[in-house]
């Protein structure tokens, strides 16, 4: 599967894909781009100014 993702936000974006926390990605403010998910799997979490994504919690893929 093939996303195409726009942060329309004031905030990065950590983008996670198919549960893959060791090379997620950020999604800056106002940026736009296409991620490839083979398992159909796409995380997203909104960082606050400043935040470092290494220091948000895992992605454990629960949905509760």
């Amino acid at each position: 599967m093939r996303v195409r993702i726009s942060n329309e936000g004031e905030h990065p974006v950590r983008v996670i894909v198919d549960h893959d926390n060791a090379n997620d990605a950020t999604l800056e403010a106002e940026a736009e781009e296409v991620y490839d998910a083979a398992q159909g799997i796409v995380g997203l979490r909104e960082l606050d100014a400043g935040t470092d994504p290494s220091d948000e919690p895992a992605d454990t893929g629960s949905t509760t």
